[in-house]
């Protein structure tokens, strides 16, 4: 029991590296089996987040989208486009590590500003993002805001390449637009 409660601690710290030996034939053998199948799958949900949008996700796991099955729906949004612009030359002039630790610091600095405004991140393609923000749900008071929170999201990545810049600059390393 001692084993099991001290995993279950550590699971509920977010650390989904735990499994518990097998502890024999009995109940707390079953449960232990039932624990290690639990975080294996909550270790699965998690790399599949690297691959699903959150929209997805999302959609699988609520239930009412489930009910409503393949059928979809109709829904008012907003979709911001944004790419790295001449990425293809920078690629050329710059070696894969720098290309990859530029895009990860470039794509992780923007995706806060987008969930800030309530938009999605869709997807990453490369080094293009593709957010979605969606329009109020029937169930809640009407608001037309999503456009403007979309013109706001890309005013603030402009502003945040300006930043990114002066960093990157300051390291000696090359700039974006």
């Amino acid at each position: 029991i001692r084993i099991l409660d001290l995993a279950v601690t550590h699971v509920g710290a977010g650390n989904l590296e735990v499994t518990v030996p097998p502890l024999g034939e009995d109940e707390l053998g079953r449960l232990s089996t039932t624990f290690n199948a639990m975080v294996q799958g909550m270790r699965e949900r998690e790399r599949m987040r690297a691959y699903v949008s959150e929209t997805v996700l999302e959609a699988v796991q609520d239930d009412k989208a489930a009910a409503r099955g393949r059928r979809g729906q109709i829904e008012e949004a907003t979709v911001l486009f944004s790419d790295v612009r001449g990425f293809t030359t920078l690629a050329e002039r710059h070696p894969p590590e720098a290309m990859f630790a530029m895009l990860n610091a470039f794509l992780g600095g923007i995706e806060p500003i987008i969930r800030y405004h309530r938009g999605r991140i869709d997807k990453f393609i490369g080094d293009a993002v593709m957010a979605v923000f969606l329009a109020p749900a029937p169930d809640q008071p009407p608001a037309d805001d999503h456009p403007l929170r979309a013109v706001r999201v890309g005013m603030a990545m402009r502003r945040f390449v300006g930043l990114f810049n002066r960093k990157r600059e300051r390291a000696g390393d090359f700039a974006i637009d």
